[in-house]
């Protein structure tokens, strides 16, 4: 019923031997991402990226979660710019989905040193590394999961996927692939503390049910600057005096940023007031598209349906 349409691999035949279920599908051609990413030009990653909301909106009016969005499970062939989302293993219908009996209890309260190795990345302290930490279910990729799969909570929704795709987004816009490889699922939450700020990753979690304790505080990054500063230092422009005369500066997001050791800007901080005043356009739409798919709080999570309506499109 739901292979063979909007971007969704066609379902050919399904075969039962002792306790193997074979699927027969659709031979797909195609490109991998990782070796046409930085080549594909503004138009390129704007259609790749609708196809695949069109798929997920597809999924979710049916009652299907997948579960899995990654570039691997998302393919594309260039030369007939056709799409196909494979690997259907973790989907699942749409209806609440109970976790583990082990997940992590209501306001447990999790700790993020402030302590460096030698690289100058913060770690996370090994008294938490040593906690018996939430279990995302066996679910998804790691580097795709959503907060709400990585503290397990009771039940979740199709927003995990809109979160996939945003990672997969925010992969093409900053051609960085893959965009972060946490180690655990506490680094993942420390990874999307010094991107989104540790004020909007407190909130999320205090809607949930708990409490993190983390430092230092990281404010929330222009994810504007953040892709240009990558696309630029992923495509080998890092030679250009032009574009490395800056430093980051800023004293609140200096240590989020410290792997840049030059960069186009001296702040990174999120201006919420600026933004609003920026001239919607091509600079700008699709990193307010981008934010609202990588909204923290499931809840307030854009949908594929409301997404393939935004002015980016």
């Amino acid at each position: 019923m739901f292979f063979g349409k909007c971007n969704i691999i066609r379902l050919l035949a399904v075969s039962r031997i002792r306790c193997r279920i074979l699927l027969l599908m659709d031979y797909f051609p195609y490109d991998s991402l990782s070796e046409i990413l930085y080549s594909m030009d503004f138009e390129e990653i704007k259609m790749y990226i609708y196809n695949l909301l069109i798929a997920l909106r597809y999924l979710h009016a049916n009652g299907i979660m997948h579960r899995d969005v990654k570039p691997a499970n998302f393919l594309y062939n260039r030369n007939i710019r056709k799409y196909a989302l494979i690997d259907f293993g973790f989907a699942e219908h749409c209806s609440v989905k109970q976790m583990p009996k082990f997940a992590m209890p209501s306001m447990m309260q999790w700790s993020i040193s402030d302590h460096q190795c030698k690289c100058g990345i913060q770690t996370v302290c090994n008294h938490c590394l040593k906690k018996r930490t939430a279990i995302a279910g066996n679910m998804g990729t790691r580097g795709y999961q959503s907060l709400e799969i990585l503290i397990s909570v009771p039940h979740y929704t199709p927003a995990v996927d809109i979160w996939a795709a945003g990672i997969v987004f925010i992969t093409l816009l900053s051609k960085t692939y893959p965009f972060w490889v946490p180690e655990n699922d506490l680094s993942a939450v420390g990874l999307m503390i010094s991107l989104f700020g540790t004020k909007n990753v407190h909130n999320a979690l205090a809607n949930l049910g708990y409490k993190l304790i983390s430092q230092p505080v990281y404010p929330s990054l222009d994810l504007r600057k953040v892709c240009q500063t990558m696309s630029w230092l992923s495509c080998g422009n890092s030679d250009n005096e032009e574009q490395q005369q800056l430093t980051v500066s800023c004293e609140k997001c200096a240590p989020a940023m410290r792997q840049f050791h030059k960069t186009k800007y001296c702040c990174f901080c999120r201006n919420e007031e600026l933004e609003r005043k920026y001239p919607a356009g091509f600079r700008t739409l699709p990193f307010d598209l981008l934010r609202k798919m990588l909204d923290i709080d499931y809840q307030t999570r854009i949908t594929a349906e409301v997404a393939l309506r935004h002015r980016f499109f």
